[in-house]
């Protein structure tokens, strides 16, 4: 039942953004996508690969935006860091979020948050929250992206090793 409540709470917040007219909440809160939900208590790592700042084609920005809600009855933290992509520690740069019981927040642009320039990689949050990241490309006729499924930290992959990550 609690993980049915919780889900229950990022469907209403999602839907709420989508009435908002966020973008990327209009599509998602329909379709049902991937949402990582952290238990109220347990910390834990989750690693999101495909995140990025930079210059697309035709004048476009990819960016990448995350959302961190908090499904305890008590406050809750959690820290972020991008692990580049032709790297292998996070980087130096951190956002450290802090959520009240049920509180709820929006990263427009993460590496903006985080005070890096631009660049791709992974993102790397710790801590017990519930969190969705979604990486997508902006222009002035419009704009497309996805969702960006999560991992726990402890599943890890070999070098070169074929993985798919699917995407709902």
């Amino acid at each position: 039942i609690a993980m049915t409540t919780q889900w229950l709470r990022v469907q209403v917040a999602v839907a709420a953004l989508a009435l908002a007219g966020v973008p990327w909440a209009q599509g998602t809160a329909a379709t049902g996508s991937h949402i990582n939900l952290a238990p109220g208590r347990s910390a834990r790592r989750q690693v999101f690969p495909g995140v990025a700042r930079a210059d697309g084609v035709n004048r476009t920005r990819w960016r990448t935006q995350v959302l961190l809600l908090n499904t305890a009855s008590d406050g809750q933290g959690a820290e972020l860091r991008v692990i580049p992509r032709d790297g292998a520690t996070p980087s130096k740069e951190c956002y450290l979020a802090s959520l009240g019981p049920g509180a709820m927040q929006v990263i427009p642009d993460l590496y903006e948050a985080l005070g890096i320039s631009g660049g791709a990689g992974a993102l790397q949050i710790e801590g017990s929250i519930a969190s969705w990241v979604r990486t997508y490309n902006q222009g002035s006729e419009g704009g497309f992206g996805q969702d960006v499924p999560g991992f726990e930290a402890e599943t890890y992959f070999e070098a070169g090793e074929r993985v798919a990550f699917p995407v709902f």
